[in-house]
């Protein structure tokens, strides 16, 4: 929460800096009007423009960077999503224990022994071919 505000309070400070500016530029766009600006003038004039399209360009960096922390919590609310279905669909699908000749069989070793045995028995063992291409 307390990063929260400082974006918003920056922002603000920001949008008060754009209004100075915009008013300092509007005064001396007004004395053009009536006659030539002094070189005072014209240096600060120059220089409210340069710091005005810094400033702008510094609330779109905010922005910028606001729009991607939003994002990357809402990614990350949807790779937890993602993380539990899978985890669900792994415990559903787990074999722990199995019954095979009036035994109970829990370790991994003894349940990969038996499906290897039984699919060994179904299709046979593996041929390899002798073919050689020349």
């Amino acid at each position: 929460m307390h990063s929260r505000c400082r974006v918003k309070l920056n922002l603000g400070v920001l949008s008060d800096k754009s209004l100075d500016l915009l008013d300092v530029l509007n005064k001396l766009d007004i004395l053009f009007e009536s006659r030539l600006l002094s070189s005072e003038e014209f240096s600060l004039k120059m220089s409210s423009l340069n710091e005005l399209e810094r400033v702008q360009q510094l609330g779109k960096t905010m922005w910028r960077q606001r729009a991607r922390t939003l994002w990357l919590k809402q990614e990350d609310h949807n790779l937890n999503f993602f993380h539990r279905i899978a985890n669900t669909r792994y415990r559903h699908n787990l074999i722990q224990t199995l019954y095979h000749q009036e035994k109970i069989l829990t370790t991994h070793f003894d349940i990969s022994s038996v499906f290897i045995s039984y699919f060994s028995q179904i299709f046979g063992a593996p041929h390899h071919s002798l073919l050689y291409a020349n």
